[in-house]
């Protein structure tokens, strides 16, 4: 029996770790993101490292085979970790200083050189005046303003308020104009169905938007505060900017569209052509 727990558990602990994707997609997907920003930085080290440990396992299995493993191994081992821990350090303070430069310079390859003139910015009213613009404009809804969004495309802010209770979603979006002086001049208000749309970005378990996403499109992330509504007639939909990871030794992030969580039906889909969306989306 305790042969059989030695050898179940550990088995047991890879099988649930290499499943992992399959019934937990949105930590899954975390746990992706962070290692491969970690490898792109302990890749070298960790080839110096494994290099080290080859050459002293090739020299400990030639010392057994000539029955000198017990008298030669000691000193050289101690050597050779030495030279391996330095080798280490040296690659990790050159990768770091190189690889920023390699990270730089793929974002670069993407650039695009342009001779139109930059577009002139236009004044807008700043976002605390959006938000105070905001809560005479919600009437009876009793939840929380959690975001505020300026949408360049029309000239609007559009709130995202959060329905009261930690196993709920949205419950209104507003799209407004706002001036920069007086009060709103037009107002758009568009309710989610809370019965069915019940998700939300920091939602609780079922809940959460993120997992949501994870279910249906694996390995994209986002940036909470890059989320905002838009009302398309009487329908909230939820706008999230997607990236993805590419790369291995060099990691660089990249636009992956957007997802669209309609408001009515709880529905989410995708789509990478961004020019119809009327906010901001990566890049």
């Amino acid at each position: 029996m305790g042969r059989a727990l030695r050898i179940g558990i550990p088995v047991g602990f890879v099988v649930l770790v290499a499943c992992a994707p399959l019934y937990a997609p949105y930590y899954s997907t975390v746990l992706v993101w962070e290692l491969r920003k970690l490898l792109a930085w302990l890749a070298l080290p960790l080839l110096a490292a494994a290099f080290v440990a080859a050459v002293w396992l090739v020299r400990w299995l030639v010392l057994r085979r000539r029955g000198k493993a017990a008298a030669g191994p000691g000193g050289v081992a101690g050597v050779l970790g030495c030279l391996g821990a330095i080798a280490g350090l040296a690659l990790a303070v050159a990768w770091l200083v190189y690889g920023a430069y390699l990270g730089d310079r793929a974002y670069m390859q993407a650039t695009q050189v342009v001779t139109e003139p930059v577009p002139a910015l236009a004044p807008r009213a700043p976002y605390l005046v959006g938000k105070a613009q905001a809560a005479p404009h919600l009437g009876d809804v009793t939840g929380e303003i959690a975001d505020i969004t300026y949408l360049p495309d029309s000239d609007r802010f559009a709130t995202l308020v959060e329905r009261s209770g930690w196993l709920s979603g949205y419950e209104v979006g507003l799209v407004q104009d706002v001036p920069l002086g007086g009060t709103s001049r037009a107002q758009q208000r568009c309710s989610f169905d809370v019965d069915v749309a019940d998700a939300r970005i920091s939602g609780w378990f079922g809940h959460n938007l993120g997992r949501k996403i994870s279910e249906h499109k694996r390995w994209v992330r986002f940036e909470a505060d890059d989320a905002y509504v838009t009302c398309s007639g009487d329908t909230p939909v939820v706008v999230v900017p997607l990236k993805r990871q590419t790369g291995l030794l060099v990691v660089t992030e990249r636009p992956a569209g957007v997802a669209l969580y309609d408001g009515r039906t709880g529905k989410i889909t995708f789509t990478t052509d961004t020019d119809g969306v009327p906010g901001p989306s990566y890049p």
